[in-house]
């Protein structure tokens, strides 16, 4: 059985110049494997999140308006029953 851990966040603004993304309030590093930003719409895609993804992530999208942020959104950790 194949299970796929993925966990998508949209950020959805209308005339955008760019996105960014933060976690715990720091500018957050696409860079990692697993982790991608879709620079057309904002979406962040974190692949197989684990321990270390688990935090407070924002949005930001800077537009000829200002800059609009999303709300905090918190990716926690489940916990496995036995």
């Amino acid at each position: 059985m194949l299970i796929l851990n993925v966990h998508i966040v949209e950020c959805n603004v209308m005339y955008v110049f760019s996105f960014y993304w933060t976690k715990e309030g720091a500018p957050l590093a696409i860079s990692k494997d697993g982790m991608k930003l879709y620079a057309d719409n904002g979406t962040l895609i974190i692949m197989s999140p684990g321990q270390g993804d688990v935090g407070l992530y924002q949005c930001f999208a800077s537009t000829a308006f200002g800059i609009a942020t999303s709300v905090s959104i918190a990716l926690q950790q489940a916990c496995e029953l036995s």
